[in-house]
């Protein structure tokens, strides 16, 4: 599951920021690959993907600094 995580989270955000490629550990907010409402839509995405709630109060930047950092959060939301 944890390959499959960063995958979906890679093409998502590929595919948003119009990239070629995104390296796991590449900053995300750093580089402004998504802006404030693109991390809103983004966080909507999460919830919906990966069954999980994303409050507002977990929009941080170590939260979402890069693809390893989104999938921890993913996997502490799911209590993996």
């Amino acid at each position: 599951m944890n390959q499959d995580i960063k995958e979906a989270v890679r093409a998502y955000i590929i595919k948003k920021a119009n990239l070629e490629k995104l390296a796991d550990e590449e900053e995300i907010i750093e580089m402004n690959y998504l802006d404030s409402m693109g991390f809103v839509v983004f966080a909507a995405w999460l919830e919906q993907k990966f069954n999980i709630t994303v409050a507002e109060s977990d929009l941080t930047e170590d939260n979402f600094r890069d693809i390893r950092a989104i999938e921890t959060f993913i996997k502490t939301k799911k209590g993996a």
